[in-house]
């Protein structure tokens, strides 16, 4: 930068010519193409303008939302759902009386594009549109905005004639997740439309509320198995212990993904109450039923479940052997420090390797011959594994 350039800058900001004048100057003098940012007043008078230009803009399409060419006002609030200013809700929600419906429609999508709390009102007044289509949009705003202000408004959509709105309003009530809610989705788990019921469940696991497990335990009763597989989703997502009962149960149903998903929910609330129902499912007819009771088990860390663990550790499938272990590391009972170190000489290495560490965390001295044998071990990671738990345990 140049003396030339200096002088033009300190006569801007001093007021003694125009930033306008200032620019003028500059680009004469090639500052653009020696890279000189613009003076401060300079791109402080270039951001006015160009709020200016907005406003006119904002001004002009919130002037033809008026218009008395229908076409002129959908394509006016299609720009206004583009622009996404805040300014425009107050005039979009006067056009949702406009009586052509692609209007109506189109500033709908423009508020929800907005999210601005301020048109919920409006909105839910539109839920009760003549035309259907625009009480779907209008449903999927209120879902865009998620304000528990729209909940009574969708709870009564709820009830809507049209199944594919009754879907919107289930969605819009998860997305919110007000517990406010809860009693009116328990009840759309009986609505007719198969999807609703699906999308109800799904909605009590968002919001998780304890008081939705007597109406989802219910579900599980049901006949559409993806119901089924639903409502053990969502009580996972609930984990209140007043579930462990009816999950129980559902070790017993006919269909082996349910089975896996209620062991898996098991594994989750990690109530002991639930250790001898997966003891049990220890010997399910399905592997990965077998699998996931292990790592559940795991989960709950109940001394209770270390006998049966270490029968596990016998299995001949070699995944059950290693989630044994993890479960007993998991548990750290020395009980299991015996049946551990005769892990020590499984043929699988991951097992040997995932043994050092379980004794590494239960720490019973008792471990310490056997750990400073592993050191001679054929595979370098159980060798390191076991200069480590021969660190952690003192003896």
């Amino acid at each position: 930068m140049n003396e030339e350039h200096l002088t033009v800058l300190r006569m801007v900001s001093e007021k003694k010519i125009t930033a306008e004048e200032g620019e003028r100057l500059l680009e004469a003098l090639g500052s653009e193409a020696q890279g000189i940012p613009p003076p401060r007043p300079l791109r402080v008078e270039q951001k006015e303008r160009t709020r200016g230009h907005r406003a006119e803009r904002m001004a002009a399409l919130i002037g033809v939302l008026k218009d008395e060419d229908r076409d002129i006002r959908r394509r006016a609030a299609s720009a206004l759902a583009e622009i996404r200013d805040p300014a425009a809700v107050p005039a979009l929600i006067d056009v949702l009386d406009d009586q052509d419906e692609d209007v109506r429609r189109r500033a709908i999508s423009a508020l929800a594009e907005i999210r601005d709390p301020a048109a919920v009102p409006a909105l839910t007044k539109a839920l009760r549109d003549k035309n259907r289509d625009v009480r779907r949009r209008a449903v999927s705003a209120l879902a865009e905005i998620r304000d528990p202000a729209a909940v009574p408004a969708l709870v009564d959509a709820l009830n809507d004639e049209d199944r594919d709105i009754r879907r919107r309003a289930v969605s819009a009530l998860a997305e919110i997740r007000d517990p406010a809610a809860m009693p009116a989705l328990a009840r759309a788990l009986k609505d007719g439309d198969e999807d609703v019921r699906r999308r109800a469940i799904s909605a009590l696991g968002e919001i998780r509320d304890p008081a939705a497990v007597p109406a989802l335990t219910e579900a599980l009763t049901a006949r559409d198995r993806d119901v089924r597989r639903r409502a053990i989703s969502a009580l996972a997502e609930i984990r209140d212990p007043a579930a462990v009962p009816a999950l129980t149960r559902a070790l017993k149903d006919e269909d082996r993904d349910i089975r896996k998903r209620a062991v898996s929910a098991l594994g989750e609330i990690r109530d002991s109450a639930a250790v001898p129902a997966l003891i049990e499912a220890l010997n399910d007819q399905n592997e990965d039923v077998r699998r996931s009771a292990i790592s559940a088990l795991g989960e709950i860390r109940e001394p209770a479940a270390v006998p049966a663990l270490t029968r596990a550790l016998q299995n001949r499938d070699r995944d059950v052997r290693r989630r044994a272990v993890s479960a007993l590391s998991e548990i750290r009972d020395p009980a299991a420090v015996p049946v551990l170190i005769k892990a020590l000489s499984d043929q699988d290495r991951d097992v040997r390797r995932k043994a050092i560490s379980a004794l590494g965390e239960i720490r019973d001295p008792a471990a310490l011959p056997a750990l400073t044998r592993a050191l001679k071990d054929a595979d370098e990671d159980v060798r390191r594994r076991a200069v480590s738990a021969l660190g952690e345990i003192r003896g």
